[in-house]
């Protein structure tokens, strides 16, 4: 195992060496406490590794939706195939909402098969955006949650239900 500080210079390449210098290839990664800081060193990370992460892990890593803006345009760039992508009990509202949106229907990007936007800022339109995303056939997600996002309404719920094939 290998402990890499967040708040160094060298962070970023640090990072970067202990994705690609494991013996044992690294196939999840939960970070949490990252903060925007952190997830701009994992997004440059990602973009620059051939590291097999399939599930990505940011549960309560107190990232907003700049730095989701982020980490879906360096999903879309990175050739790590994330299949789960967890941002549980985040700080994400509806403008991240179409962000992932938008990286969920990207041509180039169709490795992400679960999200979970659980316990965030979404309201009824986060919850359209990505409604929106999975009636789309560039979509290939399976499973989607959206639970407890305290403005988000039986009907917002029920878009989202209706529109998962």
């Amino acid at each position: 195992m290998t402990i890499v500080d967040m708040g160094t210079r060298n962070s970023f390449m640090e990072f970067s060496n202990a994705l690609e210098g494991t013996k044992c290839p690294l196939r999840s990664l939960e970070l949490s406490k990252l903060g925007n800081g952190g997830l701009k060193i994992l997004c440059s990370a990602l973009i620059s590794t051939k590291a097999p992460i399939q599930v990505l892990d940011l549960s309560v890593s107190m990232i907003g939706d700049v730095a989701v803006d982020q980490l879906c345009q360096a999903l879309q760039l990175s050739p790590c195939p994330v299949r789960q992508l967890i941002l549980a009990g985040n700080l994400i509202t509806d403008k991240g909402a179409k962000y992932i949106a938008d990286t969920l229907i990207h041509p180039g990007h169709k490795t992400i098969k679960s999200i979970d936007v659980s316990e965030n800022e979404l309201s009824d339109i986060g919850a359209e955006h990505l409604a929106s995303a999975l009636s789309s056939p560039s979509c290939s997600l399976q499973k989607f949650d959206i639970a407890h996002n305290s403005t988000v309404t039986s009907c917002g719920y029920k878009v989202c239900r209706n529109n998962m094939t």
